[in-house]
């Protein structure tokens, strides 16, 4: 994307890649998260402006953005095809819209994780082409290969410093464990992980 365009984050917690892009590419960036404390925490540490809202129901205005991501969160959503129903209504027609996405394997059964839902590739591909998305690319996340070092070593402060004031608190509990159970599906190789890139029609 091109300096002054817009993109959209939904689902952006604290907000760090949205403030990655905004640095690389000069973007400007909205964020949209359910929990208010990440909003407050976007603006406080990014600048970033952040509004509290549910993906399935976007507090936003048609057709305001030049693009939008969603990182790992649809297979978080109860409804699926209505978060991606509204990533199409608030992007431009021909706007970009990508998508980390955690599948279940077509010969896998059903996998079972309180507060996610994995859906298989066919069921993917169905909703997107209800959503009038086209799938443009796709790629398996682990053909992107490991982040570098530096990368790794700042990731791993923050989740420790989020871990340090955040260890007794029920919520992060939660998701450290869907973090660790979805580590475990791919590995054992129930889901994976995939990115794609698709186009409002």
């Amino acid at each position: 994307m091109q300096p002054g365009r817009r993109l959209l984050d939904v689902g952006a917690g604290i907000g760090g890649p949205a403030a990655y892009a905004r640095e690389e590419t000069g973007v400007e960036v909205d964020l949209v998260d359910p929990m208010p404390q990440a909003c407050a925490a976007a603006e406080r540490i990014f600048g970033l402006p952040a509004l509290v809202g549910d993906a399935g129901k976007l507090p936003l205005d048609d057709r305001g953005h030049d693009a939008a991501w969603s990182l790992g969160v649809l297979c978080t959503l109860s409804d699926q095809p209505a978060a991606l129903a509204e990533l199409a209504r608030v992007v431009r027609s021909g706007g970009g819209i990508g998508l980390l996405v955690f599948v279940r394997l077509a010969q896998r059964q059903r996998v079972h994780m309180p507060d996610n839902d994995f859906p298989a590739w066919r069921e993917l591909r169905d909703m997107l082409d209800d959503a009038r998305l086209d799938l443009v690319h796709e790629h398996r996340l682990k053909d992107f290969g490991a982040p570098d070092a530096g990368w790794t070593a700042r990731a791993d402060r923050v989740h420790d410093d989020v871990r340090r004031h955040h260890l007794r608190d029920p919520r992060w509990q939660r998701a450290e464990r869907q973090r660790k159970a979805v580590e475990t599906f791919v590995d054992e190789g129930l889901v994976e992980g995939v990115v794609l890139t698709c186009r409002v029609r």
